[in-house]
């Protein structure tokens, strides 16, 4: 009867864009990229050139929205397009099926988590990025999750979820502390609620929101919930 998201994107695309201008895009007239070293911006301009980026239009948005973009291009050179996701597939069938479709958090929501992050953290959460796209240590990690996912590997994703727990930098402390732990506690806490007042429903969350001693499915089960693996 309901299908659960983290977010529906094209529920209001005209809201989706205001919070990407509120939250990621530059505003006129700041220069964010002037503070880096020449030879960071130069690495920079390699990276994005790596996975055919534009330069100007990528420098429109905040350094967190720079590090997410490259994040998301290294995907899509393992062949991965974010049209083609799980959530988006679901979305559609829902709305063909006249399925009412309910989100777990907003775009909004979440965008505003990064506004947590000065301008020195960002930078340097870009820079970590780079250096992992460099070092290749990016696309290891990209493949080690691709292929735990595919063969619903547990351990491989646990090995991920570890490697990611015990990283001492910028950019994993704030994915592990606050878009993984914090945010599974909302979404276990709506997913409880639904299904005391729905009779059938189907939620779908990021695969690493899966893991993990504070992940959502162990959250549930310290609410009381049967939560039963099935692949």
């Amino acid at each position: 009867s309901v299908l659960a998201l983290e977010v529906d994107i094209e529920r209001d695309l005209p809201e989706t864009m205001r919070a990407m201008q509120r939250h990621a895009q530059v505003a006129p007239g700041n220069d964010v990229y002037g503070a880096m070293a020449p030879a960071s911006r130069e690495r920079l301009r390699r990276a994005l050139r790596r996975v055919s980026i534009d330069e100007a239009s990528a420098l429109a948005f905040k350094p967190w929205m720079v590090s997410t973009l490259l994040a998301v291009a290294e995907f899509g050179r393992h062949g991965f397009r974010p049209e083609l996701s799980v959530d988006s597939y679901l979305a559609r069938t829902a709305r063909a099926k006249k399925v009412r479709i309910e989100e777990l958090e907003s775009v909004g929501g979440q965008l505003a988590l990064f506004d947590r992050l000065n301008m020195d953290a960002q930078r340097q959460m870009l820079e970590e990025t780079v250096d992992a796209l460099e070092s290749g240590k990016q696309d290891k990690e990209v493949r080690d999750m691709i292929a735990a996912w595919k063969n619903a590997d547990r351990q491989g994703l646990e090995r991920v979820l570890a490697t990611l727990e015990n990283e001492d930098t910028k950019t994993a402390r704030f994915f592990r502390d606050v878009l993984l732990n914090e945010r599974n506690v909302g979404m276990a806490d709506k997913l409880a609620a639904l299904l005391a007042r729905e009779k059938s429903s189907v939620a779908a969350v990021g695969v690493l929101h899966l893991l993990g001693k504070r992940g959502v499915p162990e959250l549930m089960r310290a609410k009381g919930i049967k939560v039963e693996r099935v692949y």
